[in-house]
C-alpha cells in the first residue's frame, strides 16, 4: 500500500497510480485503514520526506503499524517524477 501524505491539491495534480491520500494535516487515527496485514510494507511519499517522517513516527506511536511495516519512499514525489514516473517504485 503507497500513502501519500500531501494535501489533498498536490494529490490531485499528480500521484503515484493505486496511492491513497491521507493527508498528514488531517490525519486521524480513524483515517488509517486497519484492515490492512501488519505483514505487508505501507510504502509513506509526500514531496520531499519531511511529511512522511512525521506520519511514520505518529503511525509508530499510535502502534497502528509495526517499525519493519513503514516504508518511506526515499526519492520522494520530486524523485518520482525526475525518475520518469515508474509504476513499481519498489
Amino acid at each position: 500500500m503507497i500513502i501519500d501524505v500531501r494535501e489533498i491539491d498536490e494529490f490531485s495534480l499528480e500521484h503515484i497510480p493505486g496511492a491513497i491520500n491521507i493527508p498528514l494535516s488531517t490525519f486521524t487515527p480513524t483515517a488509517f485503514p486497519r484492515f490492512y496485514p501488519k505483514e505487508e510494507p505501507i510504502i509513506l511519499i509526500c514531496r520531499t520526506n519531511q511529511r512522511s517522517n512525521i506520519m511514520k513516527e505518529i503511525l509508530l506511536k499510535l502502534e497502528l503499524v509495526e517499525e519493519k511495516q513503514v516504508l518511506i519512499y526515499e526519492l520522494g514525489m520530486i524523485g518520482w517524477i525526475k525518475n520518469g514516473r515508474p509504476e513499481k517504485i519498489l
